[in-house]
């Protein structure tokens, strides 16, 4: 993240856990799946590096959408985020996720990023 104290913040990890979720529940093949019985996706062959590969790039994407909800909210609003009130706040979580999961949408509808099941699907790389 370009704010570093953001990227820092132990609630930031939450937040992260917390969109992660969000995304892989629109992905109603496999990431409703992996959402309920994630061990299903571990005991896979190469499991662990397939999962590695398929939630990184989606973790990446959530990461960036929140970094620039959190520049445009400081330009359009000024400096009025702070990161270790407003993460605790179940209001100003809900708002960033208004923001960053339709952004998420739109960025898999015109194939700017690939769903978690089509990675999940690719073969491990050696």
């Amino acid at each position: 993240m370009e704010d570093k104290a953001v990227g820092r913040y132990s609630l930031t990890r939450f937040l992260l856990h917390y969109l992660l979720r969000e995304v892989l529940e629109l992905d109603k093949n496999d990431g409703i799946s992996f959402c309920r019985r994630p061990s299903d996706f571990v005991n896979e062959k190469d499991g662990r590096a397939r999962l590695k590969a398929a939630i990184e790039p989606v973790v990446k994407g959530l990461v960036n959408s929140v970094d620039a909800d959190l520049k445009r909210r400081r330009t359009e609003e000024g400096d009025t985020f702070d990161h270790k009130k407003d993460l605790k706040s179940p209001k100003k979580v809900a708002d960033i996720r208004s923001k960053v999961i339709p952004f998420y949408q739109m960025a898999l509808e015109s194939k700017f990023t690939r769903p978690f099941s089509e990675l999940w699907r690719q073969p491990a790389k050696a």
